[in-house]
C-alpha cells in the first residue's frame, strides 16, 4: 500500500501530466462528450478545478480545528446532489471560459502546497466532507488521487478509445476503491436471500474481495473460501473502471474485459445498488 506522502507526490505528477495533455488538446476536443455522464471534456476539467479548491478550503479549515459542516450546508440525497454538482461544474466552466486551464493548474498547485505542509503528524486531522462528514485529512488525499485518475481517463477515452489508466496511479488507487464502492451504495429492493459477489483481481490478490448484499444493506470483506453467487475476474484496470462505473458488465467492452462466472443476472441489480455519485 502506498503511504500518504508518496500519494501526494503521485497526485502532483498526475496533475502535471493532465496539464501537459490539456495544453496540447485541440480546442474542438474540449467540447467533446466525455466518458463521464452529463459532462463535456471542459466540464470534467472544471469539476477537477473546483474540487481542488473546495478540498483545499476544507483541509485548511480542518487544520484550524474546524471539521463541522459550513453554516449553509444542507444534506441532500445522493441523486439530487449528483445533479446539482453536475450543473455547478458546468456553470463554473462557463464562468471561467478561457482561463479554465490556468485555474486548474493554480488550484492543484495550491492544494499540493497545502498537502505537503500537513506532514505525517497531521494526516489524522479531521476535515469536513460534504458526503461523508468529518474524515481524516489522509482520506482527502485518497479522494484527490481518485478524482484525477478516473477523470483523466474520462477525458482521454473520449478522444482515444484505447486510453488506459496511469499505471502507477492505478496501483495506488486499488486499495482506495473499496472505500469508494461503499460510498456509492443506494438501497433498493430487498432480496429474499443475500447474494455474494466475488471480485478476483488478477495480479493483485490484496485487491480481491467479496461483497454480500440483500439490497438494503451490504458488507465488503476479504475474499472467503465459501462459494459466491457470481464471480467477476478481471485485471486491475478493468476492476477500477467497473467499480467507478466506467465499464458495465453488459457493455460491449465489458464482455471482453470481465470474466463472469455464476448468476450473471445478479450484476444488473448490483450496478443499480452501487452506482457512482
Amino acid at each position: 500500500m502506498v503511504d500518504t506522502p508518496e500519494m501526494v507526490k503521485i497526485i502532483r505528477r498526475l496533475a502535471e501530466r493532465m496539464e501537459s495533455y490539456l495544453s496540447s488538446l485541440p480546442q474542438e476536443d474540449w467540447s467533446r462528450s466525455s466518458r463521464c455522464d452529463l459532462w463535456e471534456v471542459a466540464d470534467v476539467v472544471a469539476h477537477l478545478t473546483g474540487g481542488a479548491e473546495r478540498q483545499a478550503q476544507s483541509m485548511e479549515r480542518g487544520r484550524q480545528g474546524k471539521a463541522e459542516p459550513p453554516v449553509e450546508f444542507s444534506p441532500p440525497d445522493a441523486v439530487s446532489m449528483s445533479a446539482s454538482n453536475a450543473q455547478r461544474d458546468i456553470t463554473l466552466r462557463q464562468r471561467l471560459g478561457g482561463s479554465l486551464l490556468t485555474s486548474f493548474v493554480e488550484n492543484h498547485a495550491g492544494l499540493h502546497r497545502l498537502m505537503t505542509e500537513f506532514g505525517s503528524a497531521g494526516w489524522e486531522i479531521p476535515c469536513w466532507h460534504a458526503r461523508r462528514g468529518p474524515i481524516p485529512a489522509r482520506e482527502y488525499v485518497d479522494l484527490r488521487l481518485q478524482e484525477l485518475m478516473i477523470h483523466d481517463w474520462d477525458i482521454r477515452a473520449a478522444i482515444d478509445p484505447r486510453a488506459t489508466l496511469d499505471p502507477e496511479g492505478a496501483q495506488a488507487l486499488l486499495p482506495v476503491a473499496q472505500t469508494w464502492l461503499a460510498m456509492t451504495f443506494r438501497p433498493g429492493v430487498k432480496l429474499e436471500v443475500p447474494a455474494t459477489y466475488r471480485f478476483e483481481v488478477t495480479g493483485h490478490p490484496a485487491a480481491s474481495h467479496d461483497v454480500t448484499t440483500n439490497g438494503e444493506s451490504f458488507e465488503i470483506k476479504t475474499r472467503s473460501s465459501s462459494p459466491a453467487d457470481v464471480t467477476i475476474t478481471c485485471d486491475g484496470d478493468s476492476y477500477l473502471l467497473f467499480v467507478y462505473g466506467r465499464l458495465g458488465a453488459s457493455d460491449e467492452g465489458g464482455s471482453g474485459r470481465l470474466d463472469i462466472q455464476g448468476n450473471a443476472q445478479l450484476l444488473e441489480p448490483f450496478e443499480k445498488w452501487f452506482k457512482g455519485l
